[in-house]
């Protein structure tokens, strides 16, 4: 099998990408998930080739924002879909995860 671009690895560029372009609008105590892709993984991209993700908001619903996402290698469209990030308070979040910590007792 040919080294290529992964689909997961793929899809964490996508998620990167998307992360980035949702920094600058956030507030200090901000950051974003992601919670929901759906990814057609259409040409194989060889290891090393420049790829080009695109990232579009496409709907916001109070917290949630929805991006229509693109990759290209430097030939051809490689993938194509959907992704959804929530923004989150991080304190609030670091809580949360706490509370499920190996461990902890359940209350």
């Amino acid at each position: 099998m040919p080294a290529v671009l992964s689909t997961p690895s793929l899809l964490g560029l996508i998620e990167r990408t998307a992360r980035e372009s949702l920094q600058p609008f956030l507030e200090p105590d901000e950051q974003t998930v992601g919670i929901e892709i759906e990814l057609r993984h259409f040409a194989p991209t060889p290891l090393g080739a420049r790829v080009s993700i695109t990232t579009r908001v496409i709907y916001v619903e109070g917290r949630k924002v929805s991006f229509q996402v693109e990759a290209r290698d430097e030939q051809e469209l490689v993938a194509r879909g959907l992704h959804q990030r929530a923004v989150i308070r991080v304190d609030s979040f670091a809580r949360r995860l706490e509370r499920k910590s190996p461990g902890r007792a359940a209350s």
